[in-house]
């Protein structure tokens, strides 16, 4: 809808020649020009008419005064152009060149549970298993660390056993199945389970320490833990750490896990625990 060309001429005129004002003055002064206008258009549409340019001259000249400055031409009143917004969409794991850039990431979309995390400096993608899935720390040779996500599907035996079998029967399908399961693992010192938040959801965690092989029956530890698929088993290296979240999400048992050695820089172990604090569901 066009402004009415007298009213539109008064604006112009007080915006070019007049200093800043309050808006209750701004609309006062409308207010005063609008009967001398609204006189020559008698018929009760032009009355109508005048209402709505009051409305929308409070608008115009109230936007004004916020935004300081107008830019004058042509048949309408214009600004400079929003600033374009950047994409903020996290980049997929798997797509993502070595080493990765420090930003925000998601799986890939063979994992069930959607989630992304911020990834600082440091780190590489550890894509696994499609079950099992995270980011590795670049701490050099022999000192392996990480943050996987985790769908465990069963636990093996007996990780002391130099062939461990899955265990029979499997575990239960809960996230406290797996808790009391892994609690309990031979071959393994588990730390008292307590409750944490992961974006704003209740789970499980407690450290879970792997035997050193002189600690297993016979010297043997096969390092064995966790069964993800039929074709991956995940294992660990003896005295190797676990801190494990486990919880019941979007329909699946997840388990996010931080692994490291003894000897892992102390920088690597903190940037993985902040990794997990920016867990966020969804993607």
């Amino acid at each position: 809808m066009r402004p009415d060309r007298d009213l539109e001429h008064a604006l112009r005129t007080w915006m070019r020649d007049e200093e800043p004002e309050s808006a209750d003055a701004v609309i006062d002064r409308v207010a005063t020009e609008l009967p001398a206008l609204s006189q020559r258009s008698p018929t009760w549409w032009a009355v109508q008419r005048i209402g709505a340019l009051t409305a929308a001259a409070v608008v115009v000249v109230a936007a004004w005064i916020g935004v300081g400055t107008v830019l004058m031409g042509g048949d309408g009143l214009g600004g400079p152009p929003p600033a374009s917004v950047p994409d903020a969409s996290p980049q997929v794991l798997g797509d993502a060149l070595p080493p990765l850039e420090p930003g925000t990431y998601s799986l890939d979309s063979d994992f069930p549970v959607a989630l992304t995390f911020e990834v600082p400096a440091g780190f590489d993608s550890c894509l696994i298993d499609p079950h099992e899935q995270g980011v590795c720390a670049l701490t050099g040779a022999g000192q392996d660390a990480g943050v996987t996500f985790v769908i465990v599907d069963n636990l093996v035996d007996d990780p002391c056993s130099a062939a461990p079998a899955p265990a029979d029967p499997p575990i239960g399908p809960t996230a406290d199945d797996l808790v009391q399961a892994l609690s309990s693992m031979p071959g393994f010192s588990a730390t008292p389970v307590q409750t944490a938040v992961v974006d704003g959801r209740s789970a499980r965690t407690f450290t879970l320490t792997a035997a050193l092989a002189s600690e297993c029956p016979g010297g043997a530890f096969s390092g064995e833990t966790w069964i993800v698929s039929s074709v991956r088993t995940n294992g660990v290296g003896p005295g190797e750490r676990n801190e494990l979240f486990v919880m019941d999400v979007q329909g699946e048992r997840l388990m996010i896990a931080i692994a490291y050695q003894l000897n892992t820089p102390t920088w690597a172990v903190e940037a993985m625990r902040e990794i997990v604090a920016t867990v966020r569901f969804g993607r």
